[in-house]
């Protein structure tokens, strides 16, 4: 049976998982966790580049583009919007 759950991906719930199992979730949770600050803080960075490479253009249509470049990357992001 426990072959079955896993082809079709049956999940337990948490009151149905061992202690080893709980543990292994909750790794796994911190790592995705980490994975997800560690793209924040990456894109954060690069949002900063760009205002600064933006601030330091003298041309106003040089500017104009760097904004544009940063809100094309928010549009296309594949972070699930709050709803």
């Amino acid at each position: 049976m426990a072959l079955l759950d896993k082809i079709f991906g049956r999940k337990k719930t948490l009151s149905e998982l061992s202690k080893q199992e709980l543990r292994k979730e909750e790794i796994m949770i911190g790592k995705q966790r980490d994975k997800l600050f560690k793209r924040i803080e990456d894109i954060a960075t690069s949002k900063q580049k760009i205002f600064q490479q933006g601030a330091a253009q003298k041309s106003p249509d040089c500017a104009r583009h760097w904004r544009r470049t940063l809100s094309s990357r928010r549009r296309s992001s594949s972070w699930p919007r709050a709803s």
